[in-house]
């Protein structure tokens, strides 16, 4: 699921607590700060703060004001000791408290965080934003449930606010409970049906559901309202892959990519949906964007695959190689790695990686599709030999079920060297299974 949580700052606009003539020009001076905030315009609202609290640094507005914007820009240190003063002028300013936390929680500061949200939740019991940033904050720890419920207090003192409803389905998927979580979208959808986040959050629990049509409505409604948004565009493309729309999931990918060159998992699902549709040289290009960007075994294993798929088995081994050097412990990558080395004729080699992978899952065989691996090679022959080193590799492990399977393989496709299993120290359990016997006697007449 998506990241959901961002750090939602509280801020509302409180006056001045000193209201004489001779602050006349601070409230002025404070005020224009606030309205330069709506205007977005926040280096000059933060000199503006600056110098509200030069001129009455006891009144804690303006130290939470500019400790706001500090924050707003990523200056948290400055920010953080702003907000301390704010709270220090004035113990119970909630508003204070809730940037407070917000500051020390973007500064990894947890414990202290929380410490400052549950003390905001205690002045304001009736605060929907309290209770909104101790929800989030205890999601951090994570502690679901108390987030849950804190979500859930802050809908109940104020149900019509969207983006609560939202946090709270998010909280909720997290928390396995999806249809529940269904219901908070669909609720956040209704109090604003313009709301972006809320159609990407329903749109992707519904592709994780298999519900396709759905997915596609609500990331295509969020991709509409908001083109620039790079989540709608990857998940709309994960929707289009699982409907084998190839071509539309391209062009999302393509798209989320330009908004986002630095996007490594959809540069990856763009190299396996151009694998899917047959474009090897496109494929081998996004995969290697990926091994440029960010080097890992996943990566190199991909590139691995297209490069097979395109015969050049050099490359494949090469690829796969790295992949099993980043990560030894990956069955497939093996096996992959031997069916390279099968197709270059290493068949030694390919046994040891076939081995191998037996020797980290003994089913890897069984969820790998060995019969769509040996489609792929170039002649009858030579999947009679793949298949009769799969046989041997499983012989060599003690699965007799499995070697017999594979040497029947070899046999219908008419390896011409299979009485080499009366020869070969890996088949000796074998030979002693009369399963075996009655499989050798009826091998085709001139077969060696």
């Amino acid at each position: 699921m998506l990241g959901i949580f961002v750090l939602l700052m509280a801020f509302a606009l409180p006056t001045l607590a000193q209201k004489t003539p001779a602050n006349s020009t601070v409230d002025a001076l404070y005020k224009k700060g606030v309205q330069l905030l709506q205007q977005g315009d926040l280096a000059a609202a933060h000199a503006a703060f600056e110098k509200v609290v030069r001129l009455a640094p006891n009144a804690p507005e303006g130290h939470n004001s500019l400790g706001w914007v500090l924050m707003t820009t990523g200056k948290l240190d400055e920010a953080v000791v702003q907000l301390r003063l704010a709270v220090k002028l004035k113990p119970d300013f909630v508003q204070a408290r809730i940037n407070l936390a917000n500051a020390l929680a973007a500064k990894k500061d947890i414990e202290g965080a929380l410490n400052e949200a549950r003390a905001a939740v205690k002045l304001a019991s009736n605060d929907a934003e309290a209770h909104r940033t101790l929800g989030r904050l205890l999601s951090f720890q994570p502690d679901l449930p108390g987030a849950i419920t804190e979500l859930g207090r802050a809908i109940q003192l104020e149900p019509a606010r969207p983006e609560l409803r939202d946090e709270l389905g998010a909280l909720l998927v997290q928390n396995s409970q999806p249809e529940e979580a269904v219901a908070q979208f669909a609720e956040a959808l209704r109090l604003q049906p313009t709301f972006v986040a809320a159609k990407i959050h329903l749109g992707v629990i519904r592709w994780k559901q298999h519900s396709l049509e759905e997915a596609q409505q609500q990331l295509q409604g969020a991709v509409e309202l908001a083109p620039e948004n790079v989540q709608a565009h990857y998940y709309l493309a994960r929707v289009f892959g699982d409907k084998s729309d190839s071509d539309g999931a391209i062009r999302e990918l393509q798209t989320a990519i330009k908004l986002q060159p630095s996007f490594i998992e959809a540069q990856t699902q763009l190299g396996l949906a151009l694998q899917r549709k047959g474009d090897a040289v496109g494929a081998v290009a996004a995969f290697r964007q990926v091994v440029e960007a960010q080097p890992n075994a996943d990566a190199h294993n991909n590139l691995g695959v297209i490069h097979y798929v395109k015969r050049s088995y050099r490359k494949a081994v090469k690829s796969y190689s790295k992949a099993i050097k980043l990560r030894e412990d990956m069955a497939s990558y093996h096996s992959n790695l031997g069916t390279a080395l099968f197709a270059r004729q290493e068949y030694d080699k390919a046994a040891q990686q076939y081995m191998l992978a037996m020797e980290i899952d003994p089913n890897v065989f069984e969820r790998r599709s060995i019969s769509g691996i040996s489609a792929q090679l170039s002649s009858p022959e030579d999947r009679a030999h793949y298949n009769y080193v799969i046989a041997k590799s499983f012989a060599s492990r003690g699965d007799t079920e499995h070697c017999l399977l594979y040497l029947r393989k070899a046999l219908e496709d008419g390896f011409p060297a299979i009485n080499d299993v009366y020869k070969e120290a890996e088949f000796a359990k074998v030979r002693k299974d009369p399963r075996f016997v009655a499989l050798m006697e009826s091998k085709p007449p001139g077969t060696n």
